[in-house]
């Protein structure tokens, strides 16, 4: 515990909220749910829900049938995917630095550098990767007939939501880290 406390706060509370912007991102990236929509006519309603890695499709009610073949995906659908994964991967260098520089004898500058560096590209990342999403998503729903406006973000789901949770979470450990390296010695 002493340890703990002799880690100065812009380092400590980055070493909780980077697991917790860790396990947001992974449930994010994995979930089958970024957008979900319902099409009803007088004989037949479609289900659908799709995540960025698997698409599912339900009628009448029934149960989802779902499919993981993307291989016919649009460039700006593989660009959200790879910013997803380049988050992700950016997050778990971030989180395994700082801890390196806190919990170990490796106590130098420039892993508290790096864990700054790539908190900020993990944010970065993730806030393209769901922005791309977004936007394009209400492009391919344009041809509705609605309006921009009328289409709104109804149709996006909590997986969406879960990886904007985790760009917020990144952008203020990343902040945070950014004070603990401007305010501790360099070793």
């Amino acid at each position: 515990m002493d340890r703990y406390r002799q880690i100065h706060f812009g380092f400590r509370i980055p070493m909780i909220t980077l697991p917790i912007g860790c396990l947001f991102q992974l449930i994010s990236v994995g979930s089958p749910y970024w957008v979900k929509i319902k099409v009803s006519s007088l004989i037949q309603s479609v289900d659908i829900h799709l995540g960025l890695w698997r698409a599912c499709f339900a009628l009448n009610n029934a149960k989802p049938e779902c499919s993981s073949d993307m291989s016919d995906n649009p460039d700006w659908f593989r660009a959200t995917q790879a910013c997803a994964i380049l988050g992700l991967i950016f997050a778990v260098v971030a989180m395994v630095s700082l801890y390196l520089k806190n919990c170990s004898s490796f106590q130098n500058k420039a892993l508290g550098l790096l864990a700054m560096v790539s908190a900020f590209a993990a944010a970065i990342m993730i806030v393209i990767g769901v922005s791309v999403f977004a936007v394009r998503m209400t492009d391919l729903l344009l041809p509705t007939g609605k309006t921009r406006l009328e289409i709104g973000t109804d149709y996006l789901n909590w997986g969406w939501y879960i990886g904007i949770a985790a760009g917020v979470t990144f952008i203020k450990a990343a902040i945070f880290v950014s004070i603990g390296v401007m305010n501790t010695r360099n070793d």
